[in-house]
């Protein structure tokens, strides 16, 4: 049987390797803390871009109906100029200024 001087110091050593080892794990455990905080953002910013790119998809179907809107207005003024243009000329020639 040991005696306890020499428990005494097992005990030490035991202490001083657990003390070293947790001293070795403090900045393992830093770099997995910082790891999971860089892949929050990581999800973070893939959840940003998925968001970005449904905004885009929305924004450029707009547009297409905007530009398919503003070539039936384009239309439409063309054909009312037109209109125009031949009642103003039915007023002439009906007042005698279209000579």
């Amino acid at each position: 049987m040991m005696n306890s001087s020499a428990i005494k110091d097992a005990a030490e050593r035991l202490n001083r390797a657990v003390r070293s080892l947790e001293g070795s794990l403090e900045p393992l455990l830093a770099k997995v803390k910082e790891s999971e905080r860089a892949q929050d953002k990581l999800q973070e910013f893939e959840s940003d871009r998925a968001r970005l790119v449904s905004d885009l998809d929305d924004c450029k179907a707009k547009e297409a109906e905007f530009l398919k809107r503003e070539q039936e207005f384009s239309r439409l003024a063309r054909e009312s100029q037109a209109e125009l243009d031949e009642v103003i000329s039915q007023v002439m020639d009906a007042l005698g200024g279209g000579d």
